[in-house]
């Protein structure tokens, strides 16, 4: 089964493929504890393909995710594609909480370093904003910083970042600092 995973990964990059290895892995925790394994021990691209396949299976088993946590939110530093980045800072953000105050710290950091660097994947950065603004939720003091860093960089942002920046503008209005 491990194998046929893994042959699935392989393929391709498309949507249609990430599905079908979300529908092969189904709520066999098993197997997606090996795909957690294959995005972080792979080479480029079946690290990313593994991870946007771990992506779309935790909107379905969130709870399969959760022993992975603060295991992913320590590497995180260390993923070095933009897939993996992606994929895990969007799944992260939905696991604020659990994330140990030392790794949540150092995501916060990197986040913030990532959505004002130029050289990261425009969707990466998007993700980075939408972690801080859950972290701020959860800490109303970061709100400032956050909104700051987004005025800041707003100018040279892409069509598509300015967008998601206003949204996450309005919705720091809400948080009370």
């Amino acid at each position: 089964m491990k194998s046929k995973l893994k042959e699935i990964l392989s393929s391709n990059s498309s949507r249609m493929i990430a599905d079908k290895a979300v529908q092969y892995i189904g709520n066999d925790n098993e197997l997606y504890d090996y795909v957690v394994e294959l995005s972080l021990s792979e080479k480029s691209p079946l690290n990313w393909r593994a991870a946007r396949a771990i992506e779309l299976s935790t909107e379905k088993y969130p709870e399969f995710f959760m022993p992975h946590v603060n295991k992913i939110a320590g590497l995180y530093p260390n993923f070095s594609t933009p897939g993996l980045k992606r994929s895990y800072t969007k799944i992260l953000a939905n696991y604020i909480e659990e994330i140990s105050e030392d790794n949540l710290s150092v995501l916060i950091d990197i986040s913030f370093k990532y959505l004002n660097s130029d050289s990261q994947d425009i969707a990466v950065r998007a993700y980075c904003m939408v972690f801080l603004y859950k972290v701020c939720e959860k800490i109303p003091e970061l709100k400032n910083e956050l909104k700051d860093s987004i005025l800041l960089g707003f100018p040279y942002f892409s069509v598509g970042l300015k967008g998601a920046s206003k949204k996450i503008l309005k919705k720091l209005e809400k948080i009370k600092a």
